[in-house]
């Protein structure tokens, strides 16, 4: 993914990270207890929302007793760290769904976060662009849903002179001006949330795979953790936000697949980079409304120019490679009802897709419909995995899913950010206020 920073000052960004953070708490001491850790909370998962929403735990109760546990050895390390870098306005989402609400709060949160830490991004807007008469109703009914999202600032573009004043290089017929759309490096956002927390005395511990979920025995801190293959945690409460691994901690938490009517599919998105002078402003096709993929667009970094994406089902969880094959996990989604009627429902999005990837000269005619470019300037650029969830009909679900204390036994005191794609990265802090909230109207330290 593209780095907002250079690559070294990125990489010495990590390693203060770690050298902070350790994986044990410095009391370690005073915290066992029968060989085992015991917290008032955890949460599970290391990327942009799990570090956001232990960061504002602390924030609201700096006593409290919290540890985040995260499975890799850096913070933010998949779709955390590999995504367009975009910073959404809005616009798209369903008026009055979580995504509406929680990304228009996220927006303005997460600006001036950046602002306060120094963390370079930039606020160039974006245009989303018809390019073709057939296009032009739907750029109205967005503009439309983007306006009784109360985006700020949008304009609709009918000519092509306005157009040409946001960005000399983008082509079409009509565009919608989005000015609070902007650009950050996500994996900075994590590592400084990461740091934030650490500050506030909160435990952290990494290269830990959490296995099971179960009940402990213990009346005090009921919900029993293990990590690798014999580390244990004691926690009063559980808050996950596994990301690519959603399904799995459903299935610990559960003990059962996350619902026969729902299933998660990962796809594996490819990107281009274009060589050369950035684009000024971010350049994006007019979406297919009945879709959540907001279809290929051009974004400026310091250096060149992001193009994509292309996305096609990917053959394992985390299949960054083409040639990585996870027979289980075909078996259990590829060859679901779900993604069977997904494909009947989207047939020529789909096939459409495949051609993108089998055929990367048709790929790019779609691109140079939105800008003017050299084609000879593209190479290969950055491969990131996203997860969808797919209900039973086929369809794509189209906001947030969270579970706050549902079920039975130990499910009572846990959190589950069962789903939280894109905008996702946009709305991380007002996402960490949500959840805060629920979880703070809950919480008993004497219980």
């Amino acid at each position: 993914m593209f780095r907002f920073l250079t690559k070294t000052a990125t990489q010495i960004f990590r390693n203060t990270i770690r050298t902070f953070s350790g994986h044990l708490p410095s009391d370690i001491g005073s915290t066992f207890k029968d060989d085992i850790l015991r917290y008032e909370v955890a949460v599970i998962g290391g990327g942009i929302i799990g570090t956001a929403i232990a960061r504002q735990l602390k924030m609201n109760c700096s006593s409290l007793k919290t540890i985040l546990i995260e499975k890799e050895d850096i913070f933010g390390k998949h779709q955390s760290r590999n995504n367009s870098g975009v910073i959404h306005c809005g616009i798209y989402y369903r008026p009055g769904s979580l995504k509406a609400k929680l990304c228009q709060k996220g927006i303005k949160s997460l600006y001036d976060y950046c602002h306060q830490r120094e963390i370079p991004y930039t606020k160039n807007g974006k245009l989303i662009t018809a390019t073709d008469v057939r296009e032009i109703e739907s750029l109205k009914t967005l503009y439309e849903r983007g306006l009784e999202n109360n985006v700020d600032g949008l304009e609709l573009l009918e000519t092509m002179d306005k157009i040409l004043e946001k960005e000399p290089r983008c082509k079409g017929l009509r565009s919608i001006w989005c000015p609070t759309t902007g650009n950050v490096n996500f994996e900075m956002v994590t590592n400084s949330f990461a740091q934030d927390y650490r500050m506030k005395k909160g435990d952290i511990l990494l290269n830990n795979n959490v296995n099971s979920v179960k009940p402990s025995g213990d009346q005090d801190y009921p919900i029993l953790l293990k990590c690798n293959e014999n580390f244990h945690i004691k926690t009063k409460y559980l808050i996950t936000s596994g990301g690519l691994q959603s399904g799995k901690l459903y299935e610990l938490i559960r003990g059962e697949s996350i619902c026969n009517s729902r299933i998660f599919v990962t796809f594996r998105v490819n990107y281009h980079i274009l060589k050369g002078k950035p684009v000024k402003v971010n350049i994006y096709e007019t979406p297919d409304l009945e879709l959540p993929f907001l279809g290929v667009h051009l974004s400026p970094t310091p250096t060149t120019t992001l193009l994509g994406p292309t996305a096609v089902p990917a053959f394992s969880v985390e299949g960054y490679n083409e040639e990585e094959l996870n027979l289980k996990y075909l078996r259990n989604t590829l060859t679901s009802p779900n993604f069977l009627n997904m494909t009947r429902r989207y047939i020529s999005k789909c096939l459409t897709q495949v051609q993108r990837r089998l055929c990367p000269a048709d790929y790019v005619m779609k691109l140079k419909k939105l800008a003017d470019f050299n084609e000879d300037d593209i190479c290969n650029g950055p491969v990131a995995v996203q997860t969808q969830l797919l209900n039973a009909d086929g369809t794509f679900q189209d906001d947030f899913v969270f579970e706050f204390f549902e079920g039975n036994d130990i499910q009572k005191r846990i959190i589950n950010c069962v789903f939280l794609p894109s905008p996702a990265a946009t709305s991380c802090l007002a996402i960490a206020e949500y959840v805060a909230k629920h979880f703070f109207d809950e919480y008993n330290p004497k219980r």
